[in-house]
């Protein structure tokens, strides 16, 4: 675990702010609030919602925000009771979830001319078929992303020794600031990065980041905290790895 990283402008750790699914809240209060903070997030978007908006969702990409994949169809476990049968990773193939990367991150590039680098795991479920029949498809997301996000982790991230792949996301929805303070701590403490996950933006509901929430965590960017989009930190992380080699 490393005492110290040498992140940018001397701060003592980093943060990233993430938020899944591409929902209308984002556009309408939370990239307003981050903007005027001057924070720049991660977006992990699907193409529907991004086509329905799709001026709005340009112009957040043009402001400096992340746009990652997400896949395309948002596949997760069957233990989901709200997933269609034909999205049930379960019954997927390597190969089916490969296209269906390809196919968000074709649509990202025409729809926002990105190209994601960095992508979230939906629901935070990284395998594929059943049984002696399932695999991991964090090979997958290593061939085609700097980094990939999972979801309802339990803690920061280590840059010395972390897989990027599968870098832990905690849950930030429906949270207090001062829930969270226990993961800041650890990661000013340690040094390390801290990836912060959510949905809707400045709602108080189910999967939503209240806006206090959010206002306390953007006025971390002008004290220790380093905070940057996945991609960037990842980025990062790799330039100070190929140093110490």
């Amino acid at each position: 675990m490393a005492d110290t990283f040498p992140w940018p402008e001397g701060k003592r750790f980093a943060l990233s702010l993430s938020f899944d699914d591409a929902r209308a809240s984002c556009l309408d209060h939370g990239i307003p609030l981050l903007n005027t903070h001057g924070v720049k997030a991660t977006f992990y978007v699907l193409p529907h919602p991004v086509e329905e908006h799709l001026e709005s969702w340009r112009a957040a990409a043009e402001a400096g925000h992340e746009m990652g994949n997400h896949t395309a169809s948002h596949p997760c476990s069957a233990n989901f009771h709200w997933i269609s049968p034909d999205r049930r990773t379960e019954d997927w193939t390597l190969p089916q979830m490969e296209t269906d990367l390809d196919e968000a991150t074709v649509a990202l590039q025409r729809l926002l001319d990105v190209t994601p680098r960095s992508f979230a795991y939906p629901c935070g479920n990284t395998t594929v078929g059943r049984g002696e029949q399932a695999h991991s498809y964090i090979p997958a997301i290593a061939k085609r992303f700097v980094c990939g996000r999972l979801f309802k982790s339990e803690g920061p991230v280590d840059p010395a020794t972390a897989d990027l792949s599968a870098v832990f996301g905690v849950d930030m929805d429906e949270r207090d600031y001062a829930d969270l303070v226990p993961y800041l701590d650890q990661a000013r403490e340690r040094s390390t990065w801290l990836v912060l996950a959510g949905h809707d933006m400045c709602l108080d509901k189910r999967q939503g980041v209240r806006r206090e929430t959010l206002e306390a965590l953007c006025v971390l960017a002008d004290g220790d905290a380093w905070v940057a989009p996945v991609a960037d930190v990842a980025d990062h992380i790799l330039a100070h790895r190929q140093v110490m080699l």
